[in-house]
C-alpha cells in the first residue's frame, strides 16, 4: 500500500509517501506557508495563511496522484489545535481539497515522536526536543521507554511574535528566556534524567545540525549527526549576533527561518543547560516516520 503521510505544522508542511510493505521512503517534500503568521494576539488563523494552506493541499494532492497514493493520513499540530477558527479551518481544507485532517494533541505529537526517533536512533536515554513554530514537546527517555512528555505551547514562529514584535532587542530577549525558563522548569520529570544526550528534531533543531554540517562542508540529509553542547552553544550565538536580516549568509538557515530561528533555539539552549548534557543529537526521523510505523502496525 502507498500512503501519503501529511504533517501540516505551524510554519512548514512536509508530507512523506512511502511504501508501507518495504517501508521505502518514495518522495519526501517541504513547503513553507506560515500558517500560524499573525495568530499569537486572537489565536485565529488568517486569511492569508488559510489561503497559502489550501492552495499548498492542491498541490499536494497532485503529486499523492502522480505516485497512486491509496491512503492519504493528515495530521495538524500547535497551529490549528490552538486556533479558535480550526473548525472552520478543517471543514474548508476538507471541502476544497477533499483531504481530512486530523488534529494531534500534543500527547500524540509527543508519542509519535518518540516512535519516529526510536526507529532511527540506538540511544535509550535521552530528552527528545521538538521544536516547532508554535509549540515544542519534550519528551523523556529511559531504557528505551518513555517516562514523560509535555507539549508547551512556545515555538520559533510563536516566540517571535510575542517577543520580539520590535526586533530581538534586549529585552524581549530576556523576557523569552524567562518565558521558556517557567515552561521548562515546570516540567518536574527533568529532574530525574539529567545528564543524558538531548535529541533534536523540528526545523529549530535541525537547522542548528546544518549550520554546523555547512561549517564541515556537508550538505546531506541528517542521520544521526552528534555535536558537543559547546558546540550548540556556539552556533547559538553566532545566530544571536548576526542581525536577521544577514542570517541567510550563514550556510545552513534557509531563507523562511531567519526572522524566528533565533526564538527556535532558545529551548534547546536552556533544556542542555538545566540538564548538563554535554551531547546533541540530530536527526531527520520524527513525527511522519512515527505515523507510518503505526499504520505498519495497523494502530493509524
Amino acid at each position: 500500500m502507498i500512503v501519503g503521510i501529511i504533517d501540516l505544522g505551524s510554519n512548514s508542511v512536509r508530507m512523506t509517501i512511502a511504501d508501507v510493505e518495504s517501508g521505502k521512503n518514495l518522495y519526501n517534500g517541504k513547503k513553507t506557508i506560515k500558517l500560524s503568521q499573525g495568530m499569537n494576539e486572537d489565536m485565529m488563523l488568517k486569511p492569508d495563511a488559510v489561503k497559502r494552506c489550501v492552495m499548498t493541499f492542491f498541490e499536494l494532492k497532485l503529486i499523492m496522484e502522480k505516485y497512486g497514493v491509496e491512503k492519504v493520513c493528515a495530521v495538524a499540530t500547535a497551529a490549528v489545535r490552538k486556533a479558535k477558527n480550526r473548525e472552520e479551518f478543517l471543514s474548508l481544507i476538507k471541502r476544497e481539497t477533499d483531504i481530512e485532517i486530523r488534529v494531534l494533541s500534543g500527547e500524540e505529537e509527543a508519542q509519535l515522536d518518540f516512535l519516529g526517533v526510536l526507529g532511527a536512533t540506538k540511544i535509550n536515554d535521552a530528552v527528545i526536543l521538538d521544536t516547532g513554530g508554535g509549540s515544542t514537546e519534550f519528551i523523556g527517555v529511559k531504557d528505551g521507554k518513555v517516562i514523560g512528555a509535555e507539549s508547551v505551547q512556545l515555538g520559533s514562529r510563536s516566540i517571535k511574535e510575542l517577543f520580539f514584535k520590535d526586533g530581538e532587542t534586549e529585552s524581549g530577549i530576556e523576557k523569552a528566556k524567562e518565558e521558556v525558563k517557567r515552561f521548562t522548569d515546570n516540567i518536574k520529570w527533568l529532574e530525574d534524567i539529567k545528564g543524558v544526550p538531548v535529541i533534536g528534531i523540528g526545523g529549530s533543531n535541525r537547522t542548528v545540525a546544518r549550520i554546523s554540517m555547512g561549517a564541515e562542508g556537508a550538505d546531506m540529509p541528517i542521520d544521526e549527526y552528534k555535536m558537543t553542547a559547546d558546540k550548540v552553544f556556539e552556533i547559538i550565538e553566532k545566530i544571536r549576533i548576526t542581525e536577521p536580516e544577514k542570517r541567510n549568509e550563514i550556510k545552513g538557515i534557509t531563507p523562511d527561518r531567519t526572522d524566528i530561528i533565533y526564538g527556535g533555539v532558545l529551548p534547546l539552549e536552556y533544556l542542555l543547560k538545566k540538564l548538563g548534557s554535554e551531547k546533541f543529537v540530530v536527526t531527520d526521523a520524527g513525527l511522519r516516520d512515527g505515523i507510518l510505523k503505526q499504520i505498519k502496525e495497523e494502530n493509524f
